[in-house]
């Protein structure tokens, strides 16, 4: 498990996120069918070839509900290690973030723009969460 929470598997020595990959089992192993989104990868490389079967490359397989992809962003919004010191730019940045390593996140459904839903849901986590801090400072 990483620190945002997603399940991973290791398959032929990479990290697959369960969510998002293809992942089948036999006899009682699991494994990864291909080609499959969910391919973590961090490092910051950009291999052409890798990018076939990352899961920003590829649709995904399934949909997280509204309400869970809600509670998911807002988890990762505060397990997030980026600079959070301008609201609106930290917040478009994790946007991006999110697209990139944890995609399955977005594949909710929505009407309009998928940003200002998600901008509106860490404004409203991040208000809850000021006045949460407030309220025990106060007592």
């Amino acid at each position: 498990m990483t620190a945002d929470a997603s399940v991973l598997i290791n398959y032929q020595g990479q990290s697959w996120c369960v969510h998002c990959a293809d992942v089948r089992k036999m006899r009682d192993r699991p494994w990864v069918a291909f080609p499959s989104p969910g391919l973590m990868s961090e490092d910051g490389r950009d291999d052409p070839v890798q990018a076939l079967f990352d899961c920003y490359e590829m649709t995904p397989k399934k949909r997280i509900l509204v309400a869970r992809a809600k509670v998911e962003i807002q988890r990762a919004w505060d397990l997030w290690s980026g600079d959070k010191t301008n609201e609106v730019t930290s917040m478009f940045e994790f946007y991006f973030w999110l697209g990139r390593y944890r995609p399955y996140f977005l594949t909710f459904r929505h009407k309009g723009d998928r940003w200002q839903t998600i901008h509106a849901w860490l404004i409203q986590h991040t208000h809850r969460a000021t006045i949460t801090t407030q309220a025990k400072a106060g007592q």
